[in-house]
């Protein structure tokens, strides 16, 4: 797989981000065309409707993602009415499959090996039919209520006015000043904000109720009022996955990592199961329903609220698909990236910041890992066809909580891991910008030490800014000397810095 080195540190974020955005509208007004064409042709409609909501809302996740990098008045405009019109056209074809969902599910629950064709009672019972016969009647409302919203959506100025600013985007975009700047300065950190957000949610996700493909428990325990936190993990699955798509564009390699599009499919059928038993258990609500109907709507309910706790059961075995540490990077379910011959490949930082003692006014950052009970550079396994450098600025975000602003390329270190797999890590200079640190199961500690490793002194004398190499100049003496006085707390386990050829002074590289 070709690694997208150009554009972590080579291209201008605008140079990135415009072409990607120039296709999905180009998309969106492609669709568009095929829309009108299609006519009465209820198949050829539905397609381009599809592919019509898909390219807006991969047009406003991007303006989300990527808002510093663009006009923001003009981006938060655009992106508020595509997100009117992705819902209005999204409508009619929830409704479809909703009904199309419990209908099936009627007819699994109440029929006998094989299903009925759909409009034949067949075996259903009584109660069953009814109930069939009563989502038919208030979806198929529904759906044509959404039929006629998007019509009248389609007519209306202000879709014109969308469809004319689509189509402006098409020849240009609307960059900020910060686009000038390299991408891996802008794009990637603003990706990994993306992700970042993903992992939060998905780690304040109630996961305990997913121990079993069908959890009765937690019907009993009110599942319905844990559905939005999955609902907005499914967003931020897709601003995540976007974010990704813009990185990659124009490399060939757009296609989602499976184990992203195993998380969406997971997600999906949980949104489809949950807004499936909220149709069925209002329509068991309609007054004056005979019991049977009642019942059997009842068991439909129950039947879509068990397909939600199996889609959560999913998701997690989806996001982490090839779990463990021989094959996903770090035992966090992220498919880890190999060089042909196996070498795991790595990036990090050597993090440091302007500070008014240390030698050359600077101060390079450590984080000890309670796993293997060492102190290291951030640094860690690049997931499959990450770029290094974007790589090595997620891991300094997620161990050190730090944005940074990477500089020169250090020497590229390479051993072998404690598993006996080759490993190659590529470091690079960074100035440590924004963010605070917070422990966490993979970093307890954080240190910053003068390069010479002495601490600073309690009333430093004021020194003048660090010039602009005394950052590399830092950083490679800590790489490749070792250094006398690395207080006793920081010092490698198990021998002194500096004891193999190559290797980074402090670090442990057996891991």
């Amino acid at each position: 797989m070709q690694r997208p080195e150009n554009i972590a540190g080579q291209e201008l974020a605008g140079e990135v981000l415009a072409p990607y955005l120039h296709a999905q509208a180009g998309e969106f007004l492609r669709s568009l065309r095929l829309h009108r064409e299609a006519g009465p042709d209820n198949h050829s409609s539905e397609e381009a409707a599809r592919a019509l909501r898909a390219a807006a809302r991969r047009i406003s996740g991007t303006l989300h993602t990527f808002r510093p990098l663009l006009d923001p008045e003009w981006a938060d405009r655009l992106r508020a009415e595509l997100a009117w019109l992705s819902g209005t056209l999204a409508g009619e074809h929830s409704c479809s499959a909703r009904l199309t969902r419990l209908l099936d599910a009627l007819h699994r629950l109440s029929g006998p090996g094989v299903p009925a064709p759909r409009g034949d009672a067949g075996t259903l019972t009584v109660g069953a039919a009814r109930a069939g016969a009563l989502l038919e009647r208030q979806l198929t409302l529904a759906r044509t209520r959404a039929h006629s919203a998007a019509l009248q959506a389609l007519g209306s100025s202000r879709f014109h006015a969308v469809a004319d600013a689509v189509a402006l985007l098409a020849s240009e975009v609307p960059l900020a000043s910060a686009a000038a700047a390299h991408a891996c300065e802008v794009l990637t950190p603003a990706a990994l904000e993306a992700e970042g957000r993903l992992d939060r949610a998905v780690a304040a996700l109630p996961l305990a109720r997913a121990a079993h493909p069908y959890n009765a428990e937690a019907l009993v325990q009110e599942s319905e009022s844990q559905d939005s936190p999955w609902h907005q993990v499914r967003l931020l699955l897709r601003l995540h996955r976007y974010a990704q798509e813009v990185l990659h564009h124009g490399l060939g390699e757009q296609d989602s990592p499976e184990r992203l599009i195993a998380a969406g499919r997971a997600l999906d059928r949980h949104r489809d199961a949950a807004e499936a038993a909220s149709a069925a258990s209002a329509a068991a609500r309609t007054p004056r329903i005979a019991p049977a109907t009642a019942y059997a709507l009842g068991v439909l309910h129950a039947d879509q609220r068990h397909d939600v706790e199996a889609a959560r059961f999913a998701f997690p075995a989806g996001l982490a698909a090839g779990g463990g540490d021989s094959g996903t990077a770090g035992g966090h379910g992220r498919a880890m990236s190999t060089a042909p011959d196996g070498t795991v490949l790595a990036a990090g930082c050597v993090l440091w910041r302007r500070s008014p003692w240390g030698d050359d006014g600077t101060e390079v950052c450590l984080v000890h890992r309670p796993k293997y009970d060492d102190w290291s550079h951030p640094k860690g396994k690049l997931k499959r066809g990450e770029a290094a450098l974007a790589g090595a600025l997620r891991e300094v975000l997620e161990e050190t909580g730090y944005r940074c602003t990477p500089g020169a390329a250090l020497p590229t270190v390479q051993y072998t891991d404690h598993l006996g797999r080759p490993k190659r890590v590529e470091y690079w200079a960074a100035e440590a910008g924004e963010g605070r640190f917070t422990a966490n199961s993979e970093v307890d500690r954080l240190l910053w030490l003068a390069p010479c490793g002495r601490p600073p002194p309690p009333h430093p004398a004021p020194r003048p800014p660090a010039a602009p190499g005394a950052a590399r100049r830092a950083a490679l003496r800590l790489m490749l000397r070792p250094e006398p006085g690395i207080p006793p707390e920081a010092r490698l386990k198990g021998g002194a810095p500096g004891r193999r050829t190559g290797s980074v002074c402090l670090l442990n590289t057996n891991r």
